[in-house]
């Protein structure tokens, strides 16, 4: 008996000794999953893919709420953003901003890239820009820049506008500049 105990006991250590010798499986840290998406990690911080500042947070999927007078004024959903304190800047990949106006209007602005400024709560979005407002209208441009103190929406780049297809009413526009007031 006190043998069978002994082979079984050294079994179990040959066992172990193998599993943590042979079978170990590497896990990367969160850093080391930056390397194939926003960024890698390098000396203070996480840099850009194209060495650019380094920053202090990566997240993904965020989803950030602004209001004022007990009102929703506007949200940002974006699949991914990268921080950086010192700017106090987000840079943000895969955008949508949803602008609530007076009387319940609605601007739902969507694009590939875009930044938000912590302190002055501007917002920028740019590639291939897609506002749509709750009355119909959609407007296409490269960018698109949210005023956080005056509440303007702008672009100084060409802007294309049709109406969604309601019954016969439809028209298609092309301006230089445009800003809408969501006050």
């Amino acid at each position: 008996m006190n043998i069978r105990r002994w082979g079984l006991l050294g079994l179990l250590i040959l066992l172990g000794f193998e599993i943590l010798t042979l079978a170990p499986k590497k896990l990367g840290t969160p850093q080391e999953s930056l390397r194939g998406g926003l960024g890698v990690v390098g000396p203070g911080g996480i840099k850009e893919a194209d060495g650019g500042d380094p920053s202090e947070q990566m997240m993904q999927g965020v989803h950030l709420v602004e209001t004022g007078q007990g009102t929703k004024e506007w949200e940002i959903d974006s699949e991914s953003a990268q921080g950086f304190k010192e700017k106090g800047t987000w840079k943000l990949r895969g955008v949508r901003v949803k602008f609530f106006g007076e009387k319940g209007a609605l601007y739902t602005v969507d694009g590939k890239t875009g930044s938000f400024e912590s302190e002055t709560k501007n917002i920028h979005v740019q590639g291939d820009v897609v506002m749509t407002t709750s009355d119909g209208y959609v407007f296409k441009s490269e960018d698109l820049t949210y005023e956080g103190k005056t509440k303007n929406l702008w672009t100084k780049t060409k802007v294309k506008m049709n109406t969604k297809s309601r019954a016969k009413e439809r028209f298609d526009m092309s301006c230089e500049n445009f800003s809408p007031n969501l006050n």
